[in-house]
């Protein structure tokens, strides 16, 4: 079971995806460990569609209507009471309005402490968004590649002091560089999945991240590595996967994890 690894190596916090259950039936997403973590996060799973490899399809309205019905019934059917469901942010390609009907459809259905919403700069002032959420993601590296990370610490720095006042958790949605989780220092939390997506293409050296730094964890071999991981599962007696396209992973995630650990967000500058 490939969560029970990130649990063993100390992982309290989890992101998963709607995208990846929905076609899989509630059951067997109920049987997951999901409720050993301290909180999960449930992406809604548009990305795919908006800006991924479905986002080659018009989708009108309708198709998002439907979306979010079938989104709500998986949301009822969990057994999880440590998870937070993205909502469906749309305004970036349908606008402001149609996502804030959206997002009062999800909300009257389930409450704001049970829906993260989200924030981007099409919104505009985010401040109404601020005061209404109860928590509230702010994309990172789309606003970053396209203002400039100067601008971006203008924003979040805004996002931050406007939550501060309002009470409002804010997450960091797809914190994709190691070095950009510096941005959190005011951040209820944040996500990355560049670990797993770099190693899921097989560039398993660049998903380590003490590699070559004062010989920690310094892989450079697929050798080295399954030794690595045979000393990992050793210590931490566990399973590290079935499979070594699998163990890879849990390999990517261990590094990930003990990078992540090790910065000090109070050394933000």
């Amino acid at each position: 079971m490939f969560i029970n690894p990130l649990l063993a190596v100390g992982v309290k916090y989890a992101l998963t995806s709607y995208e990846k259950w929905r076609v899989s039936d509630s059951v067997r997403f109920n049987s997951m460990p999901y409720n050993k973590f301290t909180s999960v996060i449930v992406d809604s799973g548009l990305f795919t569609y908006l800006w991924g490899k479905k986002s080659h399809i018009n989708y009108d309205k309708n198709f998002y209507h439907n979306y979010l019905d079938n989104y709500s019934k998986f949301i009822e059917t969990s057994r999880f009471e440590n998870m937070r469901y993205v909502e469906l942010d749309v305004q970036e390609k349908l606008g402001v309005d149609f996502a804030w009907e959206l997002r009062e459809k999800l909300v009257d259905r389930f409450g704001k402490d049970k829906i993260i919403n989200v924030a981007h700069v099409i919104d505009g002032d985010p401040t109404d968004l601020i005061a209404y959420a109860d928590y509230l993601a702010v994309s990172v590296t789309p606003t970053i590649k396209k203002y400039g990370i100067a601008y971006y610490y203008q924003y979040i720095e805004f996002v931050y002091k406007q939550a501060f006042t309002h009470n409002t958790k804010i997450h960091l949605l797809g914190v994709t560089r190691p070095g950009d989780s510096r941005l959190c220092y005011g951040a209820t939390s944040c996500d990355s999945t560049s670990w797993f997506t770099k190693i899921s293409f097989g560039s398993y050296s660049s998903s380590n991240y003490f590699y070559g730094k004062n010989n920690y964890l310094d892989i450079r071999s697929l050798d080295n590595l399954r030794s690595l991981l045979e000393e990992i599962e050793t210590l931490k007696n566990v399973s590290l996967g079935r499979n070594d396209s699998e163990r890879y992973r849990y390999y990517a995630a261990y590094t990930a994890f003990l990078h992540y650990q090790r910065i000090d967000p109070n050394t933000v500058t």
